[in-house]
């Protein structure tokens, strides 16, 4: 089976994501589990909201922006009243004003939060394939707190940014090896491409995954 750019279901499903976004701020994913056209799958980035989503499992936005600055770094919290995050770079913070569970968000978001089903209904992958109609964001997705991707059962601190979410999940699921393809891209000079490549840098060096533009990727 080919790699997912090259498959014939997958061109298919990529055109009709193109018709489907309406601005250069409209993101969507494609995913596949072990190279099975049959998982192919899309998901596009829609407005946040206070309403829980059919199948997407329900996460609690962190609050205020300055916060979720300070959590970038964080993965994990602890189950006491406050939540508190145990991997920041500097010290534990405290987040007292998270917001409810809700039905929206990025598409690299509504991906992530989808894989409990994905698991489900296609079973435990060897390889996950990912594009993205344009690069992870470096920060501009919210900290939430929801399900591991390992145990969703259990809860997490998921950091502000797709690509580190993306980086969470590919360090927490280390059995499973992952190709991240994306497309589009910030302007070449600016800091929102360039954190985000720095991201992409941080995922490949986790050693069970690649990544690449979509116009390059073999």
């Amino acid at each position: 089976m080919p790699t997912l750019p090259h498959s014939e279901d997958f061109k298919l499903w990529r055109r009709l994501g193109r018709l489907h976004v309406n601005s250069a701020n409209d993101v969507f994913v494609i995913s596949r589990f072990d190279r099975n056209d049959a998982t192919i799958e899309i998901f596009y980035s829609t407005a946040y909201s206070p309403h829980p989503a059919p199948n997407l499992l329900p996460v609690t936005l962190v609050a205020p922006t300055a916060l979720q600055r300070a959590l970038r770094g964080a993965t994990l919290v602890d189950d006491r009243g406050k939540k508190r995050a145990l991997m920041t770079e500097d010290s534990d913070v405290f987040i007292y004003t998270p917001t409810p569970g809700q039905g929206g968000g990025h598409a690299e978001e509504m991906f992530i939060r989808s894989l409990p089903r994905l698991f489900t209904e296609y079973g435990q992958p060897f390889l996950i394939e990912i594009y993205i109609s344009k690069i992870p964001c470096g920060e501009a997705s919210p900290s939430w707190i929801g399900p591991r991707p390992d145990d969703a059962s259990k809860t997490m601190l998921w950091p502000q940014g797709c690509g580190p979410k993306f980086h969470c999940l590919f360090k927490l699921c280390p059995s499973v090896d992952f190709e991240l393809i994306y497309e589009d891209t910030y302007p070449a000079t600016s800091a929102s491409q360039a954190l985000s490549m720095a991201w992409i840098t941080k995922i490949v060096d986790l050693g069970n995954a690649r990544a690449g533009l979509y116009a390059n990727f073999a």
